[in-house]
């Protein structure tokens, strides 16, 4: 498909009806998250992940500032995934993590091959992206049924709970892609590291990582912050300081682990 690879996924194929008869999403399918530290959240998401993972801002490979939900406290270490693949239970899952194992790219869909077809793509500019073609990763998939295609009670299939999931998720993407162009134009954002102390005494940092500053917040005139308010900005700016807090809830999850 030419798509790259998402943290966590194998490989990416598009999904075909044929193909993909009598296969369902594998039990505990959140496991592929168990290497990733951390995981993108769009800005629909910052209110209920706010309350459970502190959400800061990083850089991808060109430059581009996206949000993530912070797992764990060094590389490679998800603190939410318990010893059988599941998420733990009382904390909000993001998105990212339910969509798994499907995945949007943007292209033309070969002739006979419409299962995953989704919807025109279009971005904040209106320069249209294509067509959503759905992709899956394979080894998400089990034999089993009902299958993805296989009609439930009601008439729909199980594909179709995660086609909502994947436009639903299209359509914030848009949404964060403005408020983090919003945060660059106005100069809010600021690296930062956190200083995690062990109870044993040992500390370590965790650096590459960007929030908003406070201090040029507030110094931020009345009518552009009215305008982020009006859009909806300014309370998602706060939700993400107000989940900076919750690191500490990280240290002492992961102390919980260990003992």
């Amino acid at each position: 498909m030419g798509v790259a690879l998402p943290p966590g996924y194998r490989s990416l194929t598009a999904l075909d009806r044929d193909a993909h008869a009598g296969l369902r999403v594998a039990p505990c399918a959140s496991r592929f998250a168990g290497s990733l530290e951390c995981v993108y959240v769009s800005v629909a998401e910052f209110f209920a992940a706010a309350r459970d993972y502190p959400l800061v801002f990083t850089r991808g490979p060109e430059g581009a500032i996206w949000p993530v939900a912070v797992l764990g406290l060094q590389a490679g270490q998800n603190l939410f995934l318990g010893a059988g693949g599941t998420w733990c239970a009382g904390v909000y899952v993001p998105a990212y993590v339910r969509r798994y194992p499907f995945y949007p790219a943007y292209g033309v869909v070969p002739a006979g091959k419409r299962a995953g077809r989704h919807r025109p793509g279009e971005d904040d500019r209106g320069d249209m992206r294509g067509e959503i073609v759905i992709c899956v990763d394979e080894s998400g998939l089990v034999p089993g049924k009902p299958g993805l295609f296989d009609p439930l009670p009601g008439g729909k299939a199980p594909i179709e709970a995660y086609r909502s999931l994947v436009s639903e998720m299209e359509g914030a993407a848009r949404g964060t892609e403005r408020l983090c162009r919003r945060l660059v134009s106005l100069d809010l954002l600021e690296p930062f590291e956190a200083q995690v102390h062990r109870q044993e005494g040992a500390a370590f940092r965790l650096g590459a990582m960007e929030r908003v500053s406070e201090t040029r917040l507030n110094a931020l005139s009345g009518d552009t912050l009215a305008g982020l308010a009006n859009e909806g900005a300014l309370s998602r700016i706060y939700a993400h300081l107000w989940s900076l807090e919750s690191f500490g809830r990280l240290l002492r999850r992961a102390e919980g682990t260990r003992t």
